[in-house]
């Protein structure tokens, strides 16, 4: 079975190139959102076996950083990032290889995957989250947390 990454190409190397023009390192670097769009192709195929559900959910997982890498851009906090600035960097990775309703769904599920679960969330939403999830309680987490942001671990002791 292809990954994520091997069946969208192009979208791949355009969300790669962003994390490394931009300096996105350690937890949500371009290997995170790679992993991330994997396992919610993977969680969607296990709930849903639908193939092109599958392949939006994976679609959302790699793209999911794009609030992250326009904070880095901007030099702003994470919430201080324009909603509309998300939904613009996403449509031009998006915007060659899936239609204007699933590029809508899939920017939709970026932009909420970091909220609590609710019955009205979509199922490419819902494996985005569920995704996330799996990828940050990974062990690596904690030797690429040590190795990004150890500046910070040895600020924050007391």
């Amino acid at each position: 079975m292809k990954r994520i990454w091997e069946l969208l190409p192009d979208v791949a190397k355009k969300v790669r190139q962003k994390h490394e023009e931009v300096g996105l390192l350690g937890h949500h670097d371009w290997v995170h959102a790679f992993r991330v769009g994997e396992v919610a192709r993977r969680v969607a195929k296990r709930e849903w076996d639908y193939d092109p559900l599958t392949f939006l959910a994976g679609l959302a997982g790699l793209c999911h950083n794009a609030d992250r890498i326009l904070q880095k851009e901007m030099e702003v906090g994470r919430r201080e990032v324009p909603r509309e600035a998300v939904v613009t960097l996403m449509t031009t990775w998006l915007q060659r290889s899936v239609g204007v309703g699933d590029i809508a769904t899939v920017i939709d599920a970026v932009l909420k995957h970091d909220g609590k679960n609710s019955p009205e969330d979509s199922q490419v939403l819902i494996a985005l989250m569920d995704a996330d999830r799996v990828v940050n309680l990974d062990v690596d987490l904690l030797m690429r947390s040590g190795q990004f942001y150890n500046d910070k671990i040895q600020a924050a002791r007391f």
